[in-house]
């Protein structure tokens, strides 16, 4: 066989390969260009996660009251109405949220598609709850002598963490000398805690153990958004670019692994987006205009943008699609789409 042959067949072979690769990657575009609708929300979808085949969020209008919303392919249901919901968890068809109406403020619990009821009710402002098996998760803000307690934190504003069964009373767990707080989570019998003093731009995030209340300090951050907790305890949150001088419109992802010390995982995102966390992948949704999802936690810590369909924009990221709407829509009565994240 002479080797002009072999060229010819190497040649061939090689733009089948190229072909193949091609097809492929139009099939997976073709894919991508086709979401599929969910349904229309009243308002911006705020802290969506995606639970089973429903979406839950938030809808905060400029007038009227807010709504803890969900949303599958097959239907919707308002869950709750009040004149603030503080934040909400669902896990494993069980869900909890925080809400306040006029001066009172309640925690509701009960499985996601039942009947919920009250496990707390009171005129101390609360921040968003968790859920760690039966048991339900909070933090409670109490007024003290002084307004922020900057100089003599023993005097301002005293955090509580509270948790409940459903099963009499519920329980102080912890004491923080903080202003406002929300519960993250909870990893190997330790709750985390985001929290905030009054007059400050810092966030702490404590590690509380549940089995004697003992807390610590693990993460102190100036301009830090609201931190997450995956399930193999590692902490995420956003945080302003150690790298640029422009920290108003550039921001990093940091984490924190158990027993090791604060990495940044990705830098030079565009700013004022939100973090998901599902299971142990993170994704950064940034805030421009024309918002891009971000894969973060790899080893190069500039992070690449993934390809959506042409034409709309993310909205969140769940643990199996990526919730979407359109460029540039009305930002009251849009439609929402889905298309699968991997």
């Amino acid at each position: 066989m002479s080797i002009f042959r072999v060229n010819r067949m190497t040649a061939a072979f090689i733009v089948l390969i190229v072909l193949g690769v091609g097809a492929y990657a139009a099939a997976r575009a073709l894919r991508k260009s086709s979401p599929t609708a969910l349904g229309p929300a009243a308002d911006t979808p705020l802290s969506a996660v995606q639970e089973g085949d429903y979406w839950y969020w938030i809808e905060r209008p400029r007038s009227g009251r807010a709504r803890l919303f969900r949303m599958s392919r097959s239907g919707s249901e308002e869950i709750a109405t009040a004149d603030e919901i503080a934040g909400f968890d669902v896990k494993n068809g069980k869900m909890a949220w925080a809400a306040r109406d006029g001066k009172q403020w309640t925690i509701m619990s009960g499985p996601a598609a039942g009947q919920k009821s009250a496990v707390w009710t009171g005129t101390d402002t609360v921040g968003r709850p968790c859920i760690d098996g039966e048991r339900v998760l909070w933090a409670s803000s109490h007024a003290g002598l002084l307004r922020n307690g900057l100089c003599i934190p023993a005097l301002g504003p005293i955090l509580s963490v509270m948790t409940s069964n459903g099963q009499g009373p519920p329980k102080v767990v912890a004491t923080l000398f903080e202003s406002n707080g929300s519960l993250l989570g909870v990893h190997d019998n330790l709750a985390y805690v985001a929290a905030r003093r009054r007059g400050t731009a810092a966030t702490a995030i404590y590690e509380v153990a549940l089995a004697d209340g003992k807390w610590q300090r693990v993460v102190g951050q100036e301009g830090m958004s609201e931190p997450l907790l995956n399930r193999d305890g590692t902490l995420f949150w956003v945080a302003p670019s150690q790298d640029s001088t422009n920290t108003g419109t550039v921001s990093s992802v940091r984490s924190l692994v158990p027993g090791k010390k604060v990495t940044t995982i990705a830098d030079w995102l565009p700013a004022n987006g939100d973090l998901y966390v599902i299971g142990t992948d993170a994704y950064y949704v940034d805030g421009i205009a024309r918002s891009s999802v971000w894969p973060v936690g790899s080893n190069d810590r500039l992070a690449h943008n993934l390809a959506l369909p042409e034409g709309y924009q993310p909205v969140a990221v769940g643990e199996r699609d990526i919730l979407l709407q359109r460029t540039g829509g009305p930002s009251k009565s849009q439609h929402l789409f889905v298309v699968p994240r991997t």
